[in-house]
């Protein structure tokens, strides 16, 4: 019987467990961070996060907490998944078989462990020097002797056929009305940074942002984690409508759970007749937080939103009240020809795609753009006299303010 060699000191890896917790958003957290991390998710609702550049003794990854998952598989057995430093040789030393399960080849057999006896372990390469690791007792109802049994007798732990790798912190991950979405790179790292709108890059500090910068409503930040939102809509100036209830979703509606520690919260950026499509941040911290899709039942004129996941239900939507984009004037009045001047629009709820024109004005630029001003800059050109313009609502086009400018 060959042996199992007991860990050594791993070249790159340094392992934690995340056990559904995906979509923990918060105002203010103070957990480790890992901003340099990167996530293997394997079925059964775990990820394991590597931390490159950290090499640990076999002492400390003994004692340390969260080194790995206990899994259970379709059987009810428990099964302690991990990363380990591996390779051919080690694969050749165990005399461990071959299974090629949705495209990747597992390694699996009997092996001895020096404190646990034999074991049935599989071994799902990562690299050529690292692989997710599954072992239990091997008395417990044996092991597979055939490439064919490893699929039903591993179902819940064995990695998904794609690793989903989440991006850095900051790295964006979606954009919708150009408002950009950022990966938080784990969710349970808090930045301790801020940008206008909340905690960087927390799901909250994204819907406050796109209300604030696309729809001009008042700036949210610092009125709770995700799950204060809908019993708290009225103060927010939101309308909050139950999931399952008459009231139908619409686009740029925030979407709320209240499950998990903090709930979870998004922007909902598709209707469609069986589903909703989301954008949201610190759920998967990926390109997937651009685009995801909940199936949505109509029955009975009532509405009903699946959930993010078992553990976070949608509690429901909520949208903005009381809140019309206006503008209330242009300045300046005047330009002198072939010369670039700078404009403001002042309003209020002003939208980031308000939209400005000057008739005979060159080279119109959007400088900035806040809930209260739109700055643009243009040349006068072609003509002197009196010129047009408008200010418009760019989503639907309608004008919120017409005005004339006087070119000397």
């Amino acid at each position: 019987m060959d042996t199992l060699p007991r860990l050594s000191p791993l070249p790159f890896v340094a392992i934690v467990a995340s056990l559904a917790l995906l979509g923990a958003c918060v105002e203010d957290v103070a957990d480790e961070s890992f901003a340099d991390s990167e996530a293997i998710h394997l079925r059964g609702g775990a990820a394991l996060l590597l931390r490159p550049g950290t090499a640990f003794d076999v002492d400390e990854l003994e004692s340390r907490e969260h080194y790995g998952a206990t899994l259970s598989d379709d059987a009810g057995r428990p099964w302690f998944v991990r990363v380990e430093a591996a390779d051919d040789a080690l694969y050749d030393a165990l005399g461990l078989d071959v299974a090629e399960v949705n495209g990747a080849d597992l390694r699996f057999g009997v092996a001895l462990d020096e404190g646990s006896g034999e074991e049935c372990v599989v071994f799902v390469p990562l690299s050529d020097e690292a692989a997710v690791v599954a072992s239990r007792p091997a008395g417990d109802a044996g092991c597979p002797e055939a490439a064919s049994d490893v699929e039903q007798w591993l179902p819940e732990v064995s990695p998904t056929q794609e690793l989903s790798l989440r991006a850095a912190f900051g790295a964006v991950v979606g954009s919708f009305n150009g408002v950009t979405a950022y990966s938080n790179s784990s969710t349970s790292y808090n930045s301790g940074t801020y940008s206008c709108c909340g905690l960087k890059w927390q799901c909250v500090e994204y819907v406050n942002r796109y209300y604030y910068q696309a729809l001009g409503h008042k700036n949210l930040k610092g009125t709770g984690n995700a799950n204060n939102y809908f019993g708290t809509a009225a103060s927010k100036e939101l309308a909050a409508y139950a999931n399952g209830g008459t009231v139908k979703p619409q686009v740029g509606d925030m979407i709320v759970s209240n499950g998990g520690t903090y709930g979870h919260i998004g922007i909902i950026r598709a209707v469609g007749s069986t589903s909703v499509t989301v954008i949201h941040q610190n759920w998967a911290n990926s390109t997937a937080d651009d685009a995801k899709t909940l199936s949505m039942t109509v029955s009975g004129g009532k509405y009903t939103i699946a959930a993010f996941s078992a553990s976070y239900p949608v509690a429901g939507w909520m949208r903005r009240t009381g809140c019309t984009p206006t503008v209330s004037s242009v300045s300046p009045t005047s330009a002198q020809y072939g010369k670039a001047t700078a404009f403001t629009a002042t309003g209020s709820c002003l939208p980031t795609t308000t939209t400005p024109w000057i008739a005979n004005c060159a080279n119109l630029s959007v400088t900035s753009v806040s809930s209260t001003q739109a700055k643009f800059t243009c040349t006068p050109s072609y003509a002197k006299g009196t010129q047009s313009g408008v200010i418009k609502h760019g989503p639907d086009g309608k004008t919120l303010r017409s005005f004339s400018v006087s070119v000397y």
